[in-house]
């Protein structure tokens, strides 16, 4: 029985993305150095999070740095998900916040350098300067998505 073109190549494509995963392409495209500045940028991420203590917080890294879980601020649970994003020079980490119960669909993303560079030293270090600022805007931004379920809701 003769296979269509299009279910060969899908079928290649699924055997490539199995074979990235069990390989650990993540560790070749971005390397074992930059994985552990990533889990650094992570660890003051979810510190910053567990400060402005949020109800029900559950966040976790994974092996290779992401930020996983969940919270709830005012009764809304929120999924928490991360990946890199290695498009132009500097990669980033973009944090994904999505809304469970709420009476329209909400997402909102942000993102963060993963690094800084220094001229004098030949090494590499997380961006930890603008973990703060990332975390205010998240929660200010969250905190709006509350005011406006709650403006709906009283109509």
């Amino acid at each position: 029985m003769r296979r269509s073109a299009s279910e060969v190549i899908r079928n290649l494509e699924i055997r490539i993305a199995r074979l990235e995963k069990q390989s650990g392409m993540m560790d070749f495209l971005f390397g074992k150095k930059e994985v552990r500045v990533l889990k650094t940028l992570s660890k003051h991420i979810v510190s910053k999070f567990h400060r402005a203590r949020l109800k029900d917080l559950n966040l976790n890294i994974d092996s290779k740095g992401l930020i996983k879980g969940s919270f709830a601020i005012k009764g809304v649970y929120y999924n928490v998900s991360s990946k890199v994003n290695e498009k132009g020079s500097s990669p980033t980490l973009a944090i994904t916040f999505e809304a469970e119960e709420s009476s329209r669909s909400f997402k909102y993303t942000d993102q963060i350098f993963i690094q800084v560079s220094d001229p004098l030293k030949p090494t590499i270090k997380p961006n930890l300067a603008e973990v703060e600022g990332l975390v205010n805007r998240v929660l200010s931004r969250l905190v709006r998505h509350q005011r406006e379920e709650q403006a709906t809701r009283t109509r």
